[in-house]
């Protein structure tokens, strides 16, 4: 059995973390001489010990050879992988709008140049929404000319 003061005293912590810890895990209290004192068991003990993380550290492998470069490598692809919703919300009302000024241009079709300033968007953009909607029913023939089609019903 240890009070909090001895808690704090054998893990080197400050005695208001290990009262605080009490209070958020219920440790019980008992009354000694008129105070109010938390009692901590083995139990409790260790369990604060995990808490602060002071308890056993792993051990690195000496022998193990360690490349920062990859941890480095693996936190860029992360962040490139991350898109916000206010991206998608975007996506989604240009695809909109496409399709829109697409099929009020019929069969005569739009130049890609003009839709690219009707969307506010620049040539890789508009590329970029095409390929991600492929089943979206717009055809372009560069051969002919830069235009694009609305060829659903």
């Amino acid at each position: 059995m240890y009070t909090a003061s001895a808690v704090a005293e054998k893990a080197r912590v400050n005695p208001a973390e290990v009262r605080y810890f009490a209070r958020k895990y219920n440790i019980p209290k008992i009354t000694v001489e008129n105070k109010q004192v938390f009692i901590f068991d083995k139990k409790d003990y260790r369990l604060f010990l995990l808490y602060k993380n002071i308890g056993k550290k792993k051990q690195e492998n000496k022998k193990q050879l360690h490349f920062s470069f990859y941890d480095n490598q693996k936190s860029v692809i992360q962040k490139q992988n991350i898109i916000s919703k206010k991206d998608v919300q975007r996506e989604k009302a240009l695809i909109k709008k496409l399709c829109a000024l697409l099929q009020k241009a019929g069969i005569n079709g739009v130049d890609k140049i003009i839709l690219q300033t009707a969307l506010k968007i620049d040539k890789k953009q508009l590329e970029n929404i095409l390929n991600k909607n492929t089943s979206l029913p717009i055809a372009e023939d560069e051969t002919i000319d830069n235009n694009l089609y609305w060829v659903g019903v």
